[in-house]
């Protein structure tokens, strides 16, 4: 059984995180594919106001998607959505036309 492309926007914590989660739980098993849509080639992790003020850790640091997803079954476009059409059940960007399911 053939199910719908999973599409998430934004490459943020919940983003990131809910893709490297269906990868890990499904793995080799799922059968539609994750995509990953964010405009930045990178991650952006802000640390907390504690961290900041209990080490010397840097104000933001970013980590490249590409090292992120190595190895993962999840596809990375670097785009800004231009638009999602609800009815149609599509995510369109300047290059890309996904469709999700339910």
């Amino acid at each position: 059984m053939k199910t719908e492309p999973i599409v998430i926007v934004g490459g943020g914590f919940a983003g990131l995180r809910a893709a490297l989660d269906l990868d890990k739980i499904s793995g080799h098993d799922l059968t539609a594919p994750i995509y990953l849509i964010d405009p930045s080639p990178d991650h952006i992790f802000t640390p907390t106001l504690y961290e900041l003020m209990s080490s010397a850790m840097p104000r933001v640091a970013t980590i490249p998607f590409e090292d992120i997803l190595d190895g993962k079954h999840i596809h990375f476009i670097q785009e800004r959505v231009d638009h999602i059409d609800i009815d149609r059940r599509h995510v369109i960007t300047r290059s890309h036309r996904l469709s999700f399911g339910d």
